[in-house]
């Protein structure tokens, strides 16, 4: 694993002194007017900081209780983090004052270890700025920083899977009661489709990194659901996924032709109405 940015032999006066101003962070609280969670003030803009191998650009995303960053260096490596709160609550109250949050981050990428997560995770306390989210190591490791950019573009987008399915299948518009928020009983599978025909699909398995996919959606000429989509932590490698459906008392079924879909995971999933945050995962026209 490449080293990040350490702050050196200032991070602690930055803890110490938030009303002072370093080079590029400013220790100022959140203001009480902006209002989001913390969740949602993590997950707005893109973030870029110098490492040795070049400036490293990376996004958030939350979805569920779920929070996720790509981060990709301009010369060297791609990979994700999972950021797992000791007190998964703590995302969900207001940033602005919110103490430090104790996590633990676990990162992985298509690039390596076949995917899985590299190592049992890191420890670190995360402190929300104005400007930026500090990490502090609380094992012995590298205190590193991720700073919002004006002038950064963001690595994940779904334009052009929304482009390219209204290309081959026109524009969104779908069957009434399939759009919405859906979850699977065990709440391991979360399935966001939009009526723009945004598409978020979400898998959790214990001991394996999340599979979260993110693109565009439409129904087929033969009726099926087709998507476009990309792997959070797979450098943009494109999935697609068609799966025949169906609306039965009050659930989404979806099936696919594969006994383990590399999408949903399984040949069949069933989801029900649900209602969960997401925030940073599609940003045109929001979550």
């Amino acid at each position: 694993m490449k080293k990040k940015k350490p702050f050196g032999a200032w991070a602690g006066c930055l803890l110490a002194a938030a009303l002072f101003t370093s080079g590029c962070i400013r220790l100022v609280p959140l203001k009480p007017e902006d209002g989001p969670s913390a969740a949602e003030a993590i997950c707005e803009g893109v973030y870029a900081d110098p490492t040795e191998e070049g400036t490293e650009t990376a996004q958030f995303l939350y979805a569920g209780g779920l929070l996720l960053c790509e981060a990709d260096d301009e010369f060297a490596a791609y990979f994700a983090e999972e950021i797992i709160p000791d007190d998964p609550a703590q995302l969900l109250n207001p940033a602005d004052g919110i103490p430090d949050i104790p996590v633990t981050v676990r990162r992985f990428s298509s690039f390596s270890m076949a995917g899985e997560y590299w190592s049992e995770g890191e420890r670190y306390r995360i402190l929300l700025t104005e400007d930026a989210i500090l990490f502090l190591s609380t094992d012995g490791g590298e205190d590193y920083t991720r700073t919002r950019s004006a002038e950064a573009s963001p690595e994940r987008t779904i334009d052009e899977a929304q482009s390219a399915m209204e290309s081959r299948f026109g524009p969104a518009a779908f069957p009434e009661g399939i759009t919405g928020k859906w979850t699977d009983e065990r709440e391991d599978r979360l399935l966001l489709i939009r009526e723009d025909g945004g598409f978020l699909f979400v898998l959790r398995e214990e001991d394996h990194p999340p599979r979260v996919f993110t693109g565009a959606c439409r129904i087929g000429d033969d009726g099926r659901l087709c998507c476009l989509t990309g792997r959070t932590g797979w450098a943009g490698m494109p999935f697609e996924g068609e799966f025949s459906w169906e609306l039965t008392g009050g659930a989404l079924i979806l099936s696919s032709d594969e006994a383990d879909d590399p999408i949903l995971g399984a040949r069949d999933a069933v989801f029900t109405p649900g209602d969960f945050a997401v925030y940073g995962a599609l940003r045109e026209g929001g979550d």
